[in-house]
């Protein structure tokens, strides 16, 4: 190897390790970061979101600005009342629960040039219409998708192609016992392991996932309680290397650092943190594993704070809590990590915030957007 070359691989070494040291995680969350593995770092495109009135709009995203533009068509005609909306890594497709009992998940195909949505239809979950879906969650490969439904966790195969929903064997899995509340889910960015939360015990249930198979094994000792009361809302850091739980009802959020080979959690030394006055109806984390985000539909605030990449203790940012134009109900921050976008459910819009190097919270120019409705809720972004 001659000198030149020498140099520069030692100073890729020395660059890897310097990002390993200053981020404080494992050369597989780097990785993750760098969008190696799961691809899932990117440029938004599409910023796709539910309303109650029983449709979906479609934004094409500023990629300089983040500002929004209604894609022409839309509205678009949905089942129910659309709820969680997940959107495949690919960007080509979006998946839609009904949160108003008709038991499926529907399927729309994204035009990755207009943003133009095209219902493929409704795959119905194990429970038939006794079933509701505000939370999917969609591994990085786009090859298994996992639903909520009230009771348990449904699985499905994602033909990658189509779009199409194949049921897996071996589900449902159940999350506590017969009645329990499966409330919410969450993919592990890294592919490794499935949070489901109880939100009547107020337990997560954890497991590990084969990614060739999507089948599901409960990590031991599992479940693991969040000390909440009727928390709403499981979520893995964009890293993949802490879990946190939202509740209303404690006005707290709480977290867990995953051990990166069980899946196993532990709680976080200083949590729950207490919201304030601030309740938490939905917690979201840009995809860099910097930040998370308390969205509340009650006061019309987002409580933000900074992570830790080493513990995962969370510390309230400067300036928190931001007050975007209305009460939100559900958000997602985009690929690139720049813009944080909220269903508003007062203006029933979509309201655009910018995202500092801080973590602070700025209201784009023209945020709300898109014509009022009845209740904006879930919110995907697309990648390019």
């Amino acid at each position: 190897m001659n000198r030149s070359r020498k140099h520069f691989v030692l100073a890729l070494a020395l660059l890897v390790g310097s990002a390993l040291a200053i981020l404080g995680c494992s050369s597989g969350e780097l990785a993750h970061i760098l969008g190696g593995t799961n691809g899932t770092i990117g440029i938004p495109a599409f910023v796709i979101t539910g309303d109650f009135d029983g449709f979906l709009r479609s934004f094409s995203v500023n990629t300089t600005t983040g500002a929004l533009t209604e894609a022409p068509g839309s509205p678009f005609s949905a089942v129910g009342c659309p709820w969680g909306v997940m959107a495949h890594p690919s960007g080509k497709f979006v998946f839609v629960g009904d949160d108003c009992g008709s038991g499926g998940v529907e399927v729309f195909s994204v035009n990755t040039t207009t943003g133009a949505l095209t219902s493929l239809g409704q795959t119905p979950l194990s429970k038939g219409n006794a079933s509701w879906t505000n939370s999917i969650g969609v591994t990085p490969s786009g090859k298994w998708l996992y639903v909520a439904n009230g009771t348990d966790l449904d699985g499905f195969a994602v033909n990658t192609t189509s779009g199409a929903l194949t049921p897996l064997a071996g589900f449902p899995v159940s999350v506590g016992g017969g009645g329990d509340l499966a409330f919410s889910v969450s993919v592990d960015p890294q592919s490794r392991f499935v949070a489901a939360l109880d939100r009547n015990s107020g337990e997560v249930y954890m497991y590990t996932l084969n990614d060739s198979t999507g089948a599901l094994t409960p990590v031991a000792g599992s479940p693991f309680d969040s000390t909440l009361s009727s928390p709403e809302v499981v979520l893995f850091s964009g890293t993949g290397g802490f879990v946190y739980v939202s509740s209303q009802d404690s006005v707290a959020v709480m977290g867990f650092k995953v051990n990166s080979t069980t899946g196993a959690l532990t709680p976080i030394a200083g949590l729950p943190v207490d919201t304030v006055s601030t309740e938490p109806f939905q917690i979201v984390a840009d995809p860099l594993g910097r930040f998370l985000y308390a969205l509340t539909d009650n006061d019309a605030q987002v409580v933000a704070y900074s992570i830790d990449p080493t513990t995962g203790a969370l510390t309230e940012i400067a300036g928190s809590p931001f007050d975007p134009p209305g009460e939100s109900q559900g958000g997602a921050v985009d690929p690139s990590g720049r813009f944080l976008y909220l269903g508003d459910c007062d203006n029933a819009q979509t309201d655009g915030l910018t995202i500092g190097s801080t973590g602070a919270l700025t209201n784009m120019a023209g945020s709300p957007f898109g014509p009022v409705g009845d209740c904006s809720s879930g919110v995907a972004v697309t990648r390019k």
